[in-house]
């Protein structure tokens, strides 16, 4: 039942954090076998978060094992499904309990259920696939040698997000197609060889599902690109084709490219723009939503506005790796806001306001239409205040095209 409850919490929280979420390749999804899913992990948890409340079908999950020293976590992270594994990093007695935790999730492949690792072993902002560890490989193996016939498929995941660093973005997740591993226990059956080829297999899988660099030192100059891009329609396919735009340049191509790069990030810089502004479709609907939509916006910033500061003000006090923050502002935006509107349902009861919960979700749902209303209104202004470097922006975007495309 929490774990239910929990995933429905989560999945309201989700669908008003980011633009839009897409997920690809359902179809790819096994039917009448257990599955393990396999994810990169560029942005701290909120990769679980939007995979749970999006598949069709129940999830565990295996988590870091110092989440799970204190009692109560324990406790709450087990109810929602969540157990441990230990690293090398978190110390040799604990690395003692790994067995019993590759037992666990062997356990679950045997009773049918279905569990996400995220096994690059950490997590990072970068839209590239880290190093794959062994850990899921050692899994399969164990399960095959007690086994061989045990029916299992891995499913490799690409999470892609527009902009790791912040909320209301752009999601893509794409979902490979399975990985059976039975067929290469067979061929490869000594274990060292056994686990190099699933590890490598799997890591190859998941470079067509991110936008994958050659070179890791180019993410932030991918970053800056998407950036620069992100009104297009199609995020995954802007990101794969810059990832790979970038991997053919030369060293002089990539270095007039990042001086491209600077050149319009200044011109932003200077003149407090912003590339969503400058691109703006400035429509006679976009003009029409401003003129008639700010007495409910207004409303809703009224109504919503102290949780969503609260929220933010904590988020900054409590992160200190970027990696965490926008899951750890959503959290808190949850919490607030649930405290928040628990006291207003109260306070309308006691004073005898009819159909108190009725009035509720309308002012949650003007507060969700505030923060549209909010990044319409500073797009507008942007694109009014910057007529005088719209030419500019887009002749140096085009100059950054034209060095991407030859």
């Amino acid at each position: 039942m929490l774990y239910w409850l929990t995933i429905f919490v989560v999945w309201v929280a989700v669908k008003f954090s980011f633009k839009s979420i897409r997920i690809n390749g359902k179809e790819n999804l096994p039917k009448d076998i257990p599955i393990i899913f396999i994810s990169n992990h560029p942005v701290g948890f909120m990769e679980p978060l939007v995979i749970s409340t999006h598949l069709p079908m129940q999830l565990y999950y295996l988590a870091r094992g110092d989440f799970f020293r204190k009692p109560l976590f324990r406790w709450l992270l087990t109810s929602i499904h969540i157990y441990p594994i230990y690293r090398f990093r978190d110390g040799f007695a604990d690395m003692r309990n790994n067995e019993s935790a590759i037992q666990t999730a062997i356990d679950f492949v045997k009773s049918g259920r279905n569990f996400l690792v995220f096994s690059e072993g950490s997590t990072k902002l970068q839209h590239s696939i880290r190093p794959i560890q062994k850990g899921v490989s050692r899994i399969i193996y164990d399960l095959l040698l007690q086994d061989p016939n045990q029916k299992v498929a891995i499913v490799p995941i690409g999470f892609n997000d527009t902009a790791m660093k912040h909320l209301g973005s752009h999601v893509i997740v794409n979902i490979g197609e399975p990985i059976n591993p039975s067929s290469l226990f067979v061929n490869e059956p000594k274990k060292p060889r056994f686990l190099k080829a699933l590890t490598k297999e799997i890591e190859t899988r998941m470079y067509d599902l991110v936008p994958q660099l050659t070179d890791n030192e180019d993410e932030d100059l991918l970053t800056d690109i998407i950036d620069l891009n992100h009104k297009d329609e199609r995020p995954f396919k802007l990101m794969k084709r810059y990832s790979q735009k970038i991997n053919d340049l030369t060293t002089d191509k990539k270095s007039s490219l990042k001086s491209a790069v600077a050149s319009l990030k200044a011109l932003l810089k200077n003149n407090n723009s912003t590339a969503s502004g400058l691109l703006h479709k400035n429509s006679i609907f976009s003009w029409l939503t401003l003129l008639l939509g700010f007495i409910p916006s207004f409303i809703g910033w009224l109504f919503n506005g102290i949780p969503f500061t609260l929220a933010t003000i904590k988020a900054k006090q409590k992160v200190n790796k970027p990696e965490f923050y926008m899951v750890i502002k959503m959290v808190f935006k949850m919490i607030f806001f649930f405290a928040w509107y628990v006291l207003w349902y109260l306070v309308l009861k006691l004073i005898g306001v009819p159909h108190a919960l009725l009035i509720l979700i309308l002012l949650i749902v003007l507060g969700v239409y505030y923060r549209h209303y909010v990044n319409l209104s500073k797009e507008k202004f942007i694109y009014l205040k910057g007529k005088s470097i719209r030419h500019e922006f887009k002749s140096s975007k085009a100059h950054l095209e034209s060095v991407l495309n030859t």
